[in-house]
């Protein structure tokens, strides 16, 4: 409807009664403006005039001329955001100092494509779809003026399909009379647009909700085998429960049955997940060659997805209303089992010797700590492995203990990562503390040296030797803090 209001803006102007409102309709100039005959008025399609050149003979080359015999001189400019960059800035000077006598309407669907040197000098003005019951109401008053029997719901259903245009509803409406035999059903309405019958949406529905895979299946098959594309019932569904999650924000105000008793168990929150993924896979499905099975991917995966949220929520409220929970401070200490070959009860017994006692709840959480590295952290897990968490009553840092000063400065950089993901498990905001522990290191064991270097190592080399100074050396050192010794050759190793 861009370019009629255009040539209806066109009429105003130029009406022998105008500037006006209303247009008469019945001079010369209304009338051919209407046939499209008006020399004053020039409709010009920029997607097949693109270049400069068309726009310097038809616009810029005109445009001083005065109006041959009405008020104003109008061009029409449909699809303008099909001119090329060259042909916008052969615009631009006259958009920026037009004659008095000349008015330029740019009609548009992507009004994002045009420059902001163009788009800063022009009257914006956002055309809104039609309203549903507006087209509704329209279509039946056609129907009525022309014969035609129509069922209500046949109505509504190619209302809906026109998304918001009353000229693609009408258009509809003259191929369903034509593709009906006599009064115009749903089905014959159906057929036309293609859009998935009622039932069909509610069986997969209620399957998508009870989680049942068969059944989904089971539906799937049957729309594959009516000839339904993989987008198409993706986007129905999504459209179907989209009402449903309105309805249950409490946004629309009605849903008709089954839909209401079907969507009466679950949560609002549900279907905002449902819907994400819909969108996606939608998305998706786009670009891909299989949409089809990014559909039933998508769709079998929201019945092992844990989305319904507000009852995770309710259980963990219950879990917490019913008592405390047990803390390090009243819970008893152990041991650490003894790794690398040694038992717990051959670890040596005095302080410093071995390794202090874990409580339980700090080596699980450390675990925690482990599989959460494993994910996202590779290396630093390496670095965390032979580690150990503790935690003093009333300290306000976490103690990390290491084994050996490598795994100690790898980790290092990641400080603020563990404290995060400790204060994600816990809730305690605290620093983290590395702490160099020798006893771990034997619990652990070390790595034995390779056979071809043994009995190999000779003097160590001060830090005035040549070789340390060296800038590769240095830069080894400090990833791999150690000793630089000479072997039996002489050279450095």
């Amino acid at each position: 409807g861009k370019t009629t209001t255009a040539r209806v803006l066109a009429k105003s102007l130029n009406c022998k009664k105008g500037p006006t409102l209303e247009p008469c309709n019945q001079c010369s100039a209304c009338e051919e403006i209407a046939a499209g005959a008006s020399i004053d008025v020039l409709e010009i399609d920029a997607a097949s005039n693109t270049g400069v050149d068309n726009v310097r003979q038809v616009i810029i080359e005109t445009v001083s001329l005065t109006p041959s015999r009405d008020r104003y001189k109008i061009f029409i400019i449909d699809e303008v955001h099909m001119l090329s960059g060259g042909a916008f800035n052969a615009l631009l000077k006259t958009l920026e100092e037009p004659p008095a006598h000349v008015l330029f309407v740019l009609a548009t669907t992507e009004v994002h494509k045009i420059p902001p040197t163009i788009f800063s000098r022009c009257q914006r003005f956002r055309f809104r779809p039609v309203s549903v019951d507006l087209i509704v109401r329209t279509l039946q008053k056609v129907a009525e003026a022309e014969n035609i029997e129509a069922e209500p719901r046949a109505v509504e259903l190619l209302a809906k399909a026109a998304g918001g245009g009353l000229r693609d509803a009408l258009s509809l409406l003259d191929q369903a009379n034509a593709l009906a035999s006599g009064k115009i059903k749903r089905e014959t309405v159906l057929d036309l647009v293609g859009v998935l019958p009622e039932e069909f949406l509610i069986d997969l529905s209620r399957a998508l909700l009870e989680k049942d895979a068969r059944k989904l299946w089971k539906h799937l098959q049957v729309l594959y085998g009516e000839g339904y594309e993989s987008v198409r019932i993706g986007r129905d569904l999504r459209d179907a429960l989209q009402r449903a999650y309105l309805f249950k924000l409490k946004v629309a105000e009605s849903l008709e049955n089954p839909w209401r008793e079907m969507t009466e168990p679950h949560s609002a929150e549900s279907f905002s997940f449902i819907l994400r993924q819909l969108n996606r896979a939608l998305d998706e499905m786009r670009w891909s060659e299989q949409p089809q099975m990014i559909l039933e991917l998508c769709l079998f995966g929201l019945l092992e997805a844990a989305y319904d949220l507000k009852d995770w929520v309710e259980r963990l409220e219950r879990l917490e209303k019913s008592g405390p929970l047990k803390t390090a401070e009243n819970s008893p200490s152990v041991a650490v089992p003894g790794r690398g070959g040694l038992d717990a009860d051959d670890a040596p017994a005095k302080a410093g010797a071995g390794p202090a006692a874990v409580k339980p709840d700090d080596d699980v959480l450390w675990k925690k700590i482990l599989n959460r590295a494993r994910s996202v952290k590779p290396a630093l897990a390496s670095y965390l492995e032979n580690a150990h968490l503790s935690q003093v009553p009333n300290s306000p840092d976490w103690t990390v203990r290491f084994g050996n000063q490598f795994q100690l400065k790898g980790s290092e950089r990641s400080a603020p990562w563990i404290a995060q993901a400790l204060k994600e498990l816990t809730g305690q905001e605290k620093a983290v503390r590395f702490v160099l522990d020798a006893s771990l290191e034997v619990l652990h064991g070390t790595e034995e040296v390779p056979a071809s270097t043994a009995g190999r190592e000779g003097a160590e080399i001060g830090a005035e030797d040549p070789v340390a100074k060296d800038p590769d050396v240095k830069k080894v050192m400090e990833f791999f803090p150690g000793k630089i010794h000479k072997d039996k050759s002489g050279s450095a190793e």
